[in-house]
């Protein structure tokens, strides 16, 4: 319908009566219904372009988020995503509900687009709290290199938010060149001055204790130390724990470095494991792999252990019909009792540096595991002093299957590693002089 302004009514009227003549005959109801239904229609497309684009925006930013946390192909998301959630919604709810789905932006590009804009946007918040936290920051440093070869600093920061504690990740970085202190000290004070946080702010750095991080004069500690004189650092408690465990007598080092070389024999042949997966399925047993020793992953040692302790009777079966220069370990009596303790205190190892992990770990947390620790290695001592073995479940179950006791130089050399635990943990983790126990408890 065309309104002109300029027409006097009586034109106004023959117009509406020469362009829809059939309007002449409507009564007013007629417009008052057709007003209404206009009304409506502006509101159910408010209500669509303020609700449902708004919720369909919402869904593409949590799906992205997934594929984010997951690490998953972002091509996926429009062609498998999507149309499983329609089917899914189709079968439960309808297929009225599962067409709105479609409004839903999810291919590649929209993904791989939403995915910076939210690490941007978590970026801006952390810096913005670090620039303003009244009570200052604490970091901790590690440098890795990824399975590309390349080297990469990783820096993590801990404050005050909102009268919580609050841990979050700064950020990641490629280090071009060397690993060494300088360039560290680099990349953490470039970002410190791009993004205007005050270096004055940090009171703590954690770190390993490899020398780039804890040299007197070049290391990234003593750099920073320059900047901020009231810093002060501490070592990894993690780190710590991991060079704690790694020393042993001579003895059990051999039998661990033998059974390396027994995974690799069978592991890192194609043939070799494929044919010891369908023993183990035609054994029924209960894992059908070994998994195979990583010197970097503290937690190998122990897994790897633990898996070819259980492993063993298929292990032995292979090699009888696959030669092997060590196959005759696995009928030396000592040497499975060995391979048996090693396989118990590992895994109680690893259960130890995994209760050390965690947002909410403190130092007290820290001490109490590290004396606990050290109190059940001294009652392990005596046990087997005594000749109790029932501290050690494998080591137990291997004496009586084997119905023999135990071997005295496999007893000696089990004595001098918990004896030796004991001085590497008191070394690493020394008794605290200063008394905050009534940090723990301010009623005491």
């Amino acid at each position: 319908m065309v309104c002109n302004s300029s027409l006097n009514p009586a034109k106004l009227k023959r117009h509406l009566e020469t362009v829809h003549p059939k309007l002449k005959s409507k009564g007013v109801d007629y417009f008052k219904r057709k007003c209404n239904e206009l009304k409506e229609k502006k509101t159910s497309f408010i209500n669509f372009v303020r609700d449902d684009n708004k919720n369909a925006l919402t869904a593409s930013y949590l799906v992205s988020l997934q594929f984010a946390q997951q690490g998953e192909a972002f091509t996926i998301a429009e062609k498998l995503v999507k149309p499983c959630a329609k089917h899914l919604i189709t079968c439960m709810l309808g297929k009225k509900y599962a067409n709105k789905i479609d409004s839903v932006p999810l291919s590649d590009t929209t993904v791989s687009r939403r995915i910076p804009e939210m690490a941007n946007y978590c970026e801006m918040e952390l810096v913005k709290r670090l620039q303003t936290v009244k009570q200052g920051f604490t970091l901790q440093l590690d440098e890795s290199t990824d399975v590309s070869g390349l080297a990469i600093l990783l820096v993590f920061v801990r404050y005050i938010h909102e009268m919580n504690f609050s841990e979050d990740f700064l950020f990641c970085k490629a280090l071009a060149t060397n690993t060494a202190g300088e360039e560290i000290f680099n990349k953490l004070d470039e970002y410190f001055e791009t993004h205007s946080i005050p270096c004055n702010s940090c009171h703590h750095i954690c770190t390993d204790g490899t020398k780039a991080m804890l040299g007197s004069t070049k290391g990234v500690i003593a750099r920073f130390k320059l900047r901020v004189p009231h810093l002060k650092n501490s070592h990894c408690c993690l780190h710590r724990e991991a060079l704690a465990v790694k020393r042993m007598p001579k003895e059990l080092n051999e039998v661990l470095k033998e059974v390396v070389k027994l995974v690799n024999f069978i592991k890192a042949r194609p043939l070799n494991s494929r044919i010891f997966t369908l023993l183990c399925e035609d054994m029924g047993s209960i894992h059908t792999k070994l998994l195979l020793h990583t010197e970097v992953r503290w937690l190998s040692r122990g897994k790897v252990l633990a898996k070819f302790c259980e492993l063993q009777d298929e292990i032995r079966i292979f090699l009888s019909e696959h030669p092997n220069e060590l196959a005759d370990k696995l009928n030396d009596i000592s040497w499975l009792q060995y391979l048996a303790y090693l396989a118990d205190i590992f895994s109680y190892l690893n259960e130890v540096n995994l209760s050390l992990q965690g947002p909410n770990t403190t130092i007290f947390k820290v001490s109490q595991k590290i004396k606990s620790t050290n109190l059940k290695l001294n009652l392990w001592h005596e046990c087997i002093t005594n000749g109790n073995t029932e501290c050690f479940a494998k080591l137990t179950d291997t004496l009586e299957n084997k119905s023999v006791t135990l071997d005295q130089n496999v007893k000696k050399h089990i004595l001098e590693h918990l004896s030796g635990l004991q001085k590497t943990f008191l070394e690493y983790f020394p008794p605290q002089t200063d008394n905050f126990s009534w940090v723990q408890n301010p009623f005491v």
